[in-house]
């Protein structure tokens, strides 16, 4: 007798799991493209430069980022041809017409610009997370990607 309530009880609470399922994948828009979003930075020349994100998943865990010309390059994850994968790949400034990075590997741009200058500096996990935290702590001049 035990054993067949148990039996219910474990029917009940897969049926629970299966309802719970359906309205979650419910939720989730399968079709989006993801959060885009867009911040140019203008030389005193009038040139811009773009860093375009798009985050996409069920918690908007995966990233790709570009650095471009174009304002609209990366509003699909089609046009990540050139992106850089993953979260927050590197912090950021600009000042004086220039676009300091700074991050854990060399990022290849796929475009040039005539005015204004990019500049990087490749650093290691220990010295990276510090900035980070200098940045969280508002003691620094960069700048987060999720920072917009």
């Amino acid at each position: 007798m035990e054993q067949k309530h148990n039996i219910i009880i474990e029917q009940k609470h897969r049926g629970l799991v299966y309802l719970f399922l359906l309205l979650f994948i419910g939720c989730v828009d399968i079709n989006s493209d993801g959060d885009f979003r867009s911040r140019v930075f203008t030389s005193t020349n009038g040139e811009n430069i773009y860093i375009n994100t798009l985050n996409w998943g069920v918690t908007y865990d995966k990233q790709f980022t570009v650095l471009t010309k174009d304002p609209n390059e990366l509003r699909k994850r089609e046009d990540s041809l050139f992106a850089i994968k993953g979260l927050e790949p590197f912090v950021y400034r600009f000042e004086n017409d220039t676009l300091q990075i700074i991050s854990l590997e060399k990022i290849n741009i796929h475009e040039t610009f005539q005015t204004i200058k990019i500049k990087f500096s490749v650093v290691g996990n220990i010295e990276y997370g510090k900035i980070q935290d200098s940045i969280r702590q508002g003691r620094s001049k960069y700048r987060l990607l999720s920072n917009y």
